[in-house]
């Protein structure tokens, strides 16, 4: 029985990990390296063919322009190269979006002779592109950068820039026209790479969810195979403890003498424990636990209505605790059956009414539970010094569990206060 549930825990566990491991992450970022590698190349190549041809445009309008475009296309050059033997691209990204942000600020200050027609289109390229390689803090630093220098040039540079500059020849706006091309192509190129990164995203996710419905649904339905197996095993050992008690019952009823059909009913009582439990797990929701307050009352009143001979004993329970875990119930309800048994025939002492009081509350932690069992009487002393084999048995299940016994005495009262362990564990399907 052990090895069958450690193997359901392990084929648990193994489905829980391959849940985990369903998005392989390798393909994910394999894809997004590969998106930036062409990015850069394709960028470096776009970056190199517009800004030479801009230095030779420029080169008949102002040395400023003229040196700012040349800087650009030796940077793209050196980007193309760069990409071409290592394929990394982060670097590149790196400088592009910081100094495109830097070099397009400290133009539209600067620069007062020059149209600042594209410079923001130049910065919006340096922020996504910071966003979109680097991070978002980093793009972020780049827009609060974009942001202090475009309100710089509004509130120091643009008179200025709108007394200074002279009206475009027809070459300086065809010019004008070429670099706001390059922006605009650089900004949508950059949106659409953000809109296929979306709908790879949006493909991976319901590959993901269709993934997780069929895990769970297999889930499902083995965790409802091994639940019913689970079950039907406790049915069958309770069926074949039934079956023991029938035989035990059988056979002492050719006994004669009564001290060994004693012996033989408290045998029948403790196998009427241990099913009991099998019982309750197969018709309870957990296979772990047993509401405990339903489990102690069924026992008591089995014993009672065996071992009572028309006596009127009540019996009665307050408990705090819910639940019992199956470690500690099996050992527990031996020793409640054992001092139910031993009440019957020591502690009334021939009285023919008498109570039973049954008391459990929650330890100093939660691994801990203490039970207090009380009987109207008093119990005598068995007529050999030897110590009975219930009482026996109940200090040896106490230990089991690490526990501890204290036994007091008043009058008209006996109280067993027990401290026990109370071995909790997840279920074994569920």
């Amino acid at each position: 029985m052990k090895k069958k549930f450690h193997f359901y825990k392990y084929e648990a566990k193994q489905l829980n990990t391959n849940l985990e491991h369903i998005e392989t992450p390798e393909e994910v970022q394999l894809y997004f390296d590969d998106l930036r590698i062409k990015l850069a190349f394709r960028m470096s190549c776009m970056f190199l063919l517009v800004f030479s041809a801009l230095t030779y445009a420029y080169s008949f309008d102002s040395a400023e322009s003229t040196t700012t475009m040349a800087f650009g296309a030796a940077l793209s050059l050196f980007s193309v190269i760069f990409i071409h033997y290592t394929k990394q691209y982060r670097p590149v990204f790196f400088l592009y979006s910081t100094l495109g942000v830097a070099v397009t600020s400290f133009a539209l200050i600067t620069f007062h002779e020059t149209v600042h027609l594209v410079d923001v289109l130049w910065m919006l390229g340096g922020v996504s592109l910071g966003f979109f390689s680097i991070g978002k803090r980093f793009g972020l630093l780049l827009l609060l950068i974009s942001l202090v220098a475009i309100t710089i040039f509004i509130f120091y540079s643009l008179n200025i820039n709108i007394e200074v500059v002279r009206p475009r020849t027809f070459y300086q706006k065809l010019t004008l026209v070429a670099e706001m091309i390059s922006g605009f192509v650089l900004n949508f190129y950059l949106f659409y790479l953000f809109t296929n990164v979306n709908k790879y995203s949006e493909m991976k996710l319901r590959e993901v969810n269709e993934q997780l419905v069929e895990q769970n649904i297999k889930i499902t339905l083995q965790n409802d195979e091994k639940t019913t197996l689970v079950k039907e095993v406790h049915h069958r050992v309770k069926n074949n403890l039934q079956i023991v008690v029938s035989l035990l019952r059988l056979q002492s009823m050719e006994i004669g003498s009564s001290r060994m059909k004693e012996h033989f009913q408290e045998s029948i009582n403790r196998i009427m424990a241990m099913a009991l439990i099998h019982q309750k797990l197969y018709q309870n929701e957990s296979l772990s636990q047993v509401k405990f307050t339903e489990y102690a009352s069924d026992l008591v009143n089995t014993i009672l209505r065996t071992d009572a001979h028309e006596r009127d004993i009540s019996f009665s329970i307050h408990s705090e605790i819910e639940k019992v875990g199956l470690k500690s119930l099996v050992p527990i309800g031996l020793i409640l059956n054992e001092l139910v048994s031993n009440s019957l025939k020591h502690a009334f002492n021939g009285n023919n009414n008498g109570w039973i009081k049954l008391e459990i509350l929650p330890g100093e932690d939660k691994n801990w539970i203490r039970i207090n069992y009380t009987d109207s009487g008093t119990w005598k002393k068995p007529a050999r010094e030897k110590q009975s084999f219930g009482l026996v048995l109940v200090e040896t299940l106490v230990e089991q569990l690490d526990g501890t016994l204290k036994i007091e005495k008043n009058e008209g009262r006996t109280t067993f206060h027990f401290t026990l362990m109370n071995i909790e564990e997840p279920d074994i399907v569920n």
